[in-house]
């Protein structure tokens, strides 16, 4: 084995456990009922996941960070839910985009507040983009 590829081994290994801890703490705190304990956990996997390497595998292609799935992640009504509080839809409007009761789109939202840890639209959309589970909207 050569110098340079016991280094890539040890920096995949060390980006592996990294998005393992942050993986951990997101799934913890999709089980915990405490926003406050929720929100401190979210706050922690991003921090987490800011520290790992920015490596990048042969042709260009991002390495596990991009690849690895997030314990306790969205479900794909609760990331529709979220995009439409990105795009600053009311729950009515939602529920109407996706053919949903009003209820509905609440639950979802009640789901991914307490996922994400936080108590506001806005803070909805910050961690969510923080944790890359949304791209930021591009404003013209």
């Amino acid at each position: 084995m050569s110098s340079q590829s016991g280094t890539v081994d040890r920096e995949a290994a060390v980006e592996a456990c990294l998005l393992r801890v942050a993986g951990t703490l997101l799934e913890v705190a999709g089980r915990t009922t405490d926003p406050r304990t929720a929100g401190m956990l979210v706050r922690e996997a991003a921090a987490v996941l800011a520290s790992v390497p920015d490596t990048v595998r042969p042709g260009g292609r991002p390495s596990l960070l991009s690849s690895a799935p997030a314990p306790g992640a969205l479900t794909p009504r609760q990331h529709a839910v979220l995009r439409g509080i990105q795009n600053g839809r009311t729950l009515r409007q939602t529920a109407d985009d996706l053919y949903l009761s009003r209820n509905t789109v609440k639950t979802h939202t009640r789901a991914l507040y307490r996922k994400l840890g936080v108590t506001s639209r806005t803070e909805a959309v910050q961690h969510a983009q923080a944790l890359g589970l949304i791209s930021p909207v591009r404003q013209w």
